[in-house]
């Protein structure tokens, strides 16, 4: 039976995520990752066909977490009032909460990391991060139109 290979993926992505967060991703060499993550050439291959596949796949596991906490917020404010401007300040509480813990934890931002080299990553990981910001700005936009 073959193995489950997503704890090894997940291990390279946490590791790269931390070392382009602190070094930026050009910066950022396979072997180091290889280094912080302890696994192979060939177990980093198996998972990414290039550091750029890497790059796409930080961004995307970053963008989706992302993602999931802007719809997380946005349910829990809204649960809690029916009025908009109230949903608002209960979002932009949790929010608050958030970045407050997120700044103790992280120095800094992976798409900051690969906005910064853009002309070094390729355009659909520079759309995965764009899609993104969108979708924040195009729900708190329609939010407030509500209030």
């Amino acid at each position: 039976m073959p193995r489950d290979g997503a704890p090894t993926r997940e291990r390279i992505l946490d590791a790269a995520s931390k070392l382009v967060v602190e070094r930026g991703f050009t910066a950022t060499t396979v072997d180091a990752v290889l280094d912080a993550s302890g696994t192979t050439k060939g177990a980093f291959f198996h998972h990414f066909d290039s550091k750029a596949a890497l790059g796409h796949a930080l961004v995307e596991r970053y963008a989706a977490g992302d993602l999931d906490m802007l719809e997380d917020f946005m349910a829990r404010a809204e649960a809690a009032s029916d009025d908009p401007a109230e949903q608002l300040a209960a979002f932009l509480r949790l929010f608050e909460e958030a970045a407050a813990e997120v700044a103790h934890e992280e120095s800094g931002c992976l798409y900051v990391s690969f906005v910064q080299q853009s002309q070094l990553v390729d355009e659909s990981t520079i759309d995965v991060i764009v899609g993104a910001v969108l979708a924040w700005r195009n729900r708190l936009v329609a939010k407030l139109e509500e209030a």
